[in-house]
């Protein structure tokens, strides 16, 4: 598990969604925008809920390990969501295409 800080307070939550959240707030700062998630976190009575943060390049977070607390598993269809908005602002790369003749292609279109 680990503890996001975030706005002078922490957020519990597991390990694969608080590094997919900073992922993406690194993406955010880069790209000068910012954005409102929804991640599943555990609250203080030790309950699943969610947590709504807005983060961007003003964001202050960083992420300490939570040693006492037992992992809960990552939603991976939050953690895919994340990254696909994390790979939606960082620019195109062209990638080589294979082609069944002797010239090479490069696709730039990764979205």
């Amino acid at each position: 598990m680990l503890e996001l800080h975030y706005t002078g307070d922490r957020i519990l939550m597991a390990d694969a969604i608080g590094e997919a959240v900073m992922r993406y707030a690194s993406a955010l700062a880069e790209a000068k925008s910012s954005d409102v998630v929804v991640v599943p976190v555990i609250n203080e009575k030790g309950e699943a809920s969610r947590a709504e943060l807005l983060i961007g390049p003003a964001s202050q977070l960083y992420a300490t390990p939570a040693p006492d607390a037992d992992e809960v598993d990552a939603d991976p269809a939050v953690i895919a969501e994340l990254d696909r908005r994390a790979r939606r602002l960082q620019p195109s790369l062209a990638q080589p295409v294979e082609r069944s003749d002797t010239t090479t292609y490069f696709d730039t279109d990764m979205a």
